[in-house]
């Protein structure tokens, strides 16, 4: 048995340089140390306090009952296998949730969303069909935000970089669409 193992370094062989294409991809490594408390167990797959408090940025119109929600959709779901899992919770965090909610204006299905648009792998971009609602400076916004993309995978330096090259104003658009994105879910 111990020669098919010999050689087997899964940290060197298979984390490290999993964790340097997320990186290069624009995304943030935290060391497990840095989360220690943050779960109950391993077996949690989502960080359910970091989940909360994104969505409630992302969407701050949602009530403290329909962020708990949220969460237990994406956190909570029902799946026959890891992969099945990891789809389903992709698929939520990506296009978003749809959740009962009366804001006061008589509307009461809204879609919790994490994101306006993306682009995969394979080039394929997707927009949030809610974008269309708001002022064509900030479809473009979201738009060419996209097509950077098609460059540069994620949101390092190099890519605000090529969006600023583009888009000079990315940042005040990105803002409006910030604050402006509330009003867009209807």
């Amino acid at each position: 048995m111990g020669s098919r193992t010999t050689g087997w370094d899964e940290l060197h062989l298979a984390e490290n340089p999993a964790v340097e294409l997320l990186e290069s991809l624009g995304y943030t490594y935290v060391p497990p140390e840095d989360l220690d408390g943050e779960r109950a167990s391993f077996k949690e797959a989502t960080f359910t306090d970091r989940l909360a408090a994104a969505l409630k940025r992302l969407n701050p119109w949602l009530s403290v009952t329909n962020v708990a929600s949220a969460v237990k959709a994406v956190s909570q779901v029902p799946a026959a296998s890891l992969a099945e899992a990891n789809q389903k919770i992709y698929t939520s965090l990506t296009y978003g949730i749809a959740l009962e909610q009366d804001r006061g204006d008589g509307r009461r299905s809204h879609t919790v969303t994490r994101q306006w648009g993306s682009c995969d792998r394979g080039a394929t971009i997707r927009l949030n069909w809610r974008i269309i609602q708001a002022p064509m400076r900030l479809v473009d916004y979201v738009v060419v935000h996209e097509l950077v993309h098609l460059k540069h995978r994620g949101h390092g330096r190099d890519y605000w970089q090529a969006l600023g090259r583009v888009m000079p104003d990315y940042e005040r658009r990105r803002e409006d669409l910030r604050q402006r994105g509330v009003g867009l879910a209807w």
